[in-house]
């Protein structure tokens, strides 16, 4: 049996730390909520406003505190299992099968996942594209998690 084990951080009140959730913190220097991007060392590195390295040490219930609002999503985690392998981005207007902005599927590498954007580079060039990256080896940015597809969905099994 192969376990697969996924980088986790206790907080000094028990609650597990891993990437995809999101927290709330009181804190005046970065108040509003953060979500979890990766954990390095003993810091959790989070995403709000900008990128804020925390430690976990610091992330406890109180005033200026943090406070777990959300465990990762099913389909955030699906995609992070995809980061790094080739995935069918879908592009253009949904529905619409020809002509400017027709839908079509263009293979990329799922670079990242962050917050309700995915990060991919193009492995393939993408003629029609209306916006870019046009070409293979351009990276960009695409909002919603629906614009990804993994490759063996559409090479067999449905």
């Amino acid at each position: 049996m192969i376990l697969s084990i996924a980088p986790v951080l206790i907080t000094r009140d028990g609650v597990e730390v891993c990437p995809g959730q999101t927290w709330r913190t009181y804190s005046q220097a970065y108040p509003g909520l953060c979500l979890v991007q990766s954990l390095r060392g003993g810091n959790a590195i989070l995403h709000g406003n900008s990128e804020v390295v925390v430690p976990v040490s610091r992330m406890h219930k109180g005033r200026r505190g943090w406070a777990l609002v959300q465990a990762p999503s099913a389909e955030y985690r699906r995609l992070q299992a995809l980061v790094g392998q080739p995935v069918h981005l879908v592009r253009g207007a949904r529905g619409r099968t020809e002509g400017p902005g027709h839908e079509r599927r263009v293979m990329a590498r799922l670079d990242s996942v962050s917050l309700n954007l995915v990060m991919a580079t193009l492995l393939q060039d993408d003629p029609v594209a209306s916006t870019p990256p046009h070409n293979a080896g351009e990276q960009g940015t695409w909002h919603g998690y629906s614009v990804v597809e993994p490759m063996e969905r559409l090479q067999g099994g449905h």
